[in-house]
């Protein structure tokens, strides 16, 4: 994708000044408003990544999500890793080209080297296919990790801007994927019924209050979780884990991977979060004002 000259465009990129591009730690351009490179995290990956003069933020962005592979019993699965890159404009990630698929992750099926000799149960408990998966992972980001130790050479050429030899510095901003797939890399206990502690894979809020709009959330901070207990990291509803991600820089945000896993809105919006919020409003109104508003609401629809 760096050697794209369509992709590598001026125009696909989010930079402020072309001309110095080690400078650019945070745009300021109201029209980039809620582009990736505005927020606080990019200014402070910028200060802990970019420590040398001709270092340049180039973070990166990976979807990861398991998609069937029959159509019959729809048990066989891969799950494609695919990674683009968060210099790029919104409309330039949404295109095709601009992503990359960096593997595939299989299902794990078979008893882990750990069991002990003669032990030949062929059911996986839950802790060991998350660990097997973590491994595969963890050999799939070793690579990743040695590029970020020391970043990657390479010349960008902005055209009448110059030619610019810099060192790529490449930290993982953050996941896109489903909250199961999500809650897998986090390492924590599948499902959310209220027999699971824990509610979120982000912070602390337990299940039995998450009705109670009063919690105040404490966000989960990732050597502190690494340095728990398997019991305290149980009562979090987490496994005790050797996460295949943990090395792995976000561009030092304490939170780590609980801050890169990211809320995904388009089940949660076929789920019918927008009706059920439209719902609520309309019926705490008065008789005759949800009156109006289900007619208005129907015309429109209509």
């Amino acid at each position: 994708m760096l050697a794209n000259s369509t992709l590598m465009a001026k125009q696909n990129l989010l930079f402020s000044d072309f001309s110095d591009p080690t400078k650019d730690s945070s745009s300021t351009d109201p029209l980039s408003f809620g582009e990736l490179n505005t927020g606080t995290w990019w200014k402070n990956a910028h200060q802990h990544e970019c420590t040398n003069d001709n270092d340049v933020l180039w973070p990166l962005i990976m979807f990861i999500d398991g998609m069937k592979v029959d159509n019959i019993s729809g048990k066989l699965k891969l799950e494609p890793i695919s990674f683009t890159f968060s210099r790029f404009k919104r409309f330039v990630r949404h295109q095709d080209n601009a992503w990359r698929t960096w593997a595939y992750m299989e299902e794990v099926k078979q008893p882990p080297p750990s069991r002990p000799v003669g032990e030949e149960d062929p059911i996986l408990t839950a802790k060991e296919r998350l660990q097997e998966y973590h491994d595969i992972l963890n050999f799939l980001m070793k690579q990743l990790r040695k590029i970020q130790q020391h970043g990657m050479k390479w010349t960008l050429d902005f055209g009448a801007n110059g030619m610019h030899d810099v060192v790529l510095k490449l930290p993982l901003q953050f996941i896109i994927g489903d909250c199961e797939g999500h809650d897998k890399l986090a390492g924590r206990f599948k499902g959310h019924t209220h027999n699971i502690k824990g509610l979120c894979r982000d912070c602390d809020i337990p299940t039995q209050f998450s009705d109670d709009e009063n919690w105040v959330c404490s966000y989960f901070i990732q050597n502190e979780m690494e340095a728990l207990t398997e019991e305290e990291l149980r009562s979090y509803s987490f496994h005790k884990i050797n996460n295949g991600l943990h090395g792995v820089s976000t561009g030092g945000s304490p939170r780590g991977i609980f801050g890169m896993l990211i809320p995904e809105m388009l089940h949660l919006y076929k789920s019918g979060h927008c009706d059920w919020q439209f719902d609520s409003f309309v019926y705490s109104m008065s008789g005759k004002c949800t009156e109006v508003t289900t007619q208005v609401c129907t015309s429109v629809s209509t």
